[in-house]
């Protein structure tokens, strides 16, 4: 294919997003123990992560024969892997938030917000004025995922830096895959190759674009869905399992964990003299109260443990913890066990029994 200029194509790509890119650490700040993070191996590294969800070390050499457009791709830079490129287009079509994360990610560790406008403009330039780009061609640049043909891009003057690198992006994978060489010419008419050095980007794109151009940076929601999970991996809820006890053994059962409890909660305090008399009349009132109402009572326990709601004790304060409250409360002593069979006593003899979930033991 002929090398018209302007031409789309990947070394083109990567020469104006190196321009975007933040600066290296100055002298300085090497000599203070600062690594640089944007050198051509890991750069290319990240962008090839955009498409194809991979990290990778980076190659020098690759990196650098793509970028001069004499190489269309290899296992380190798969700029030409069929495979990842029509994952890639499918991700795009069909989970478009997923492939705008890795490009947001990309974008935050490497791109200078400052110059989004720039890139963004030397980007149209290059479209507009690409002939084998037609207008009914379309780029996957908003951030609703829904794309956008070279037609409207002509009139277009709002724009995310994100969203639309990932509409060229996959133009270049997609349209554009075994044509990097058909670039060198774009990357001569607007670079210089320095000995020894990067390319100096020495173009005038984006001077053609006429039009006020916004460009803002695309913002994430944090509980942003990336896309439904495959099949496989929903998991359904467990059938319900049904509690099959009598009721006294549900209830014993209950009792049990809630003597455990407060157990838990005596030794947590300083026990008081307790009236023994009183304890024991308590009990047998208990006792009636629980064959009045066991079954009521049992169907209750069976519903919360159904619910994981019967769990043992809560809102117990540990020994010494709160020594405000303790002081306000010096004279008189409370523990309260969260549990389905519930008895209050106040006083000497007063015992009543209800079923609300809370028991509370008045010393």
């Amino acid at each position: 294919m002929e090398n018209k200029t302007p031409f789309l194509s990947g070394c083109v790509l990567y020469l104006l997003l190196r321009k975007a890119t933040l600066p290296d650490a100055s002298p300085r700040q090497h000599q203070e123990g600062v690594k640089d993070e944007h050198k051509n191996p890991i750069f290319m590294a990240d962008l090839v992560y955009t498409f194809t969800g991979v990290q990778t070390i980076g190659s020098s050499s690759d990196t650098s024969n793509y970028r001069e457009g004499k190489l269309e791709g290899s296992i380190n830079v798969p700029f030409n892997d069929t495979a990842y490129i029509s994952a890639f287009d499918d991700t795009v079509k069909n989970r478009y938030k997923e492939a705008l994360k890795r490009i947001c990610d990309f974008v935050k560790w490497h791109l200078n917000p400052e110059m989004r406008g720039w890139f963004v403009k030397a980007c149209l330039d290059i479209i507009e004025n690409d002939e084998g780009i037609k207008d009914t061609d379309l780029f996957y640049s908003r951030g609703d995922g829904s794309p956008i043909s070279k037609a409207e891009l002509r009139t277009e003057s709002e724009f995310e830096l994100q969203p639309f690198l990932l509409g060229v992006l996959h133009y270049v994978l997609k349209r554009r895959a075994n044509q990097n060489k058909c670039g060198i010419a774009t990357l001569d008419a607007n670079s210089a190759k320095v000995k020894y050095k990067e390319r100096q980007y020495t173009g005038h794109l984006g001077d053609d674009i006429k039009r006020t151009i916004s460009v803002e940076l695309y913002e994430q929601a944090e509980n942003e869905e990336l896309g439904k999970p495959p099949e496989s991996q929903v998991v359904s809820p467990e059938p319900e399992v049904l509690d099959e006890r009598s009721d006294d053994d549900v209830i014993n059962g209950a009792v049990l964990r809630a003597g455990e409890t407060l157990l838990s909660a005596f030794e947590a305090v300083e026990m008081p003299k307790i009236n023994t008399d009183a304890m024991a009349s308590g009990l047998a009132a208990i006792a009636t109260a629980f064959e009045a109402q066991k079954h009521s009572m049992a169907e209750e326990i069976r519903k919360n443990s159904r619910s994981g709601e019967n769990s043992a004790g809560s809102d117990i304060p540990d020994a010494g913890e709160d020594d405000d409250a303790g002081s306000a409360q010096e004279d008189k002593k409370t523990t309260i066990i969260q549990q389905q069979t519930n008895v209050i006593q106040n006083g000497d003899n007063n015992v009543n029994v209800t079923n609300n979930g809370t028991i509370n033991f008045n010393f």
